[in-house]
């Protein structure tokens, strides 16, 4: 039981990666946009944050119908629109 609580505990730890993660070369990466609009929605920000989200959902194996829960979208909304709460 022991050896089996330990497998366990280092699988946990293991880091989940998600596809477009990996480093890309100048070849394959996608081309860079700093227009106004990019700027106004923050969009690397929001890839970032999707990432954070995906990688919440596959380490823990959630249900990705948790995503329709409107507690889950509350707080969501809560923390996004709640200034200086990091």
């Amino acid at each position: 039981m022991v050896n089996e609580a330990t497998l366990k505990i280092q699988n946990s730890k293991k880091k989940i990666s998600l596809p477009g993660e990996g480093k890309q070369t100048q070849d394959d990466a996608p081309p860079k946009v700093s227009g106004p609009l990019e700027k106004g929605f923050n969009l690397q920000g929001r890839d970032g944050l999707d990432a954070r989200i995906a990688r919440m959902f596959f380490s823990s194996g959630l249900p990705f119908h948790l995503a329709r829960n409107h507690y889950y979208r509350e707080t969501f909304s809560y923390v996004a629109n709640t200034p200086n709460l990091s």
